[in-house]
């Protein structure tokens, strides 16, 4: 521990004369230690309990015991619970990179039982024509919890999708696609979507 070297104990010097209770604690404290260590001895004479840990996590930071992003998942951790402190931390793994933007979407709607469902890829080879249109959709639980609701069915989930994408591409195919992706010159679009990829949570159309 990074201490001053002093002949003379605290107590017996005049700075310590007529103290006593935190003033006396903070200044033998700083006759006694310097930089991290001083820091956390005053944050303990000072503080307790959850605002002492907030105190030592900022101390922490500042001598970069711990990085930005540990930080942050601990301030969270210490101030809130349940489904507050899970979306919390999707945003601080969305700010930090270590999700991604359709990530983060999914998994939050998720946490709130909301369904979502997104156009996750989108592509068109026009030298292939109405063959070379490709779309990759991805979706959480709770949107096939909603088409079942819908009366969509199917042995698998990708069945169920498949089956609403279809009504969409039949009654609305062109408002659907100015929808999910940025207009194109596209020579000549599908009839129909076919499934051409099966993944868990996953399905491609062409």
């Amino acid at each position: 521990m990074p201490t001053k070297k002093h002949l003379i104990p605290f107590r017996f010097t005049p700075a310590s004369w007529g103290l006593s209770g935190k003033p006396y604690e903070e200044a033998e404290a700083n006759y006694n230690l310097t930089g991290y260590e001083l820091d956390m001895k005053i944050a303990e004479i000072n503080f307790e309990g959850a605002e002492l840990e907030l105190k030592k996590l900022n101390i922490d930071l500042k001598y970069e015991k711990i990085s930005k992003y540990d930080y942050d998942i601990a301030v969270a951790e210490a101030t809130l619970k349940d489904q507050l402190l899970d979306e919390r931390k999707l945003e601080i793994n969305l700010e930090n990179e270590k999700i991604t933007q359709t990530e983060y979407e999914k998994q939050l709607a998720t946490l709130r039982k909301e369904p979502w469902v997104c156009v996750v890829e989108s592509t068109f080879d026009k030298t292939l024509k109405s063959s070379g249109f490709k779309l990759s959709l991805e979706w959480n639980k709770e949107f096939i919890e909603m088409l079942q609701s819908e009366n969509y069915k199917g042995v698998t989930d990708e069945e169920i999708v498949e089956k609403w994408f279809d009504d969409i591409n039949r009654g609305h195919q062109e408002e659907f696609l100015e929808e999910i992706w940025e207009s194109g010159d596209f020579e000549e679009l599908p009839n129909k979507l076919t499934q051409k990829l099966k993944n868990d949570g996953k399905t491609s159309y062409s």
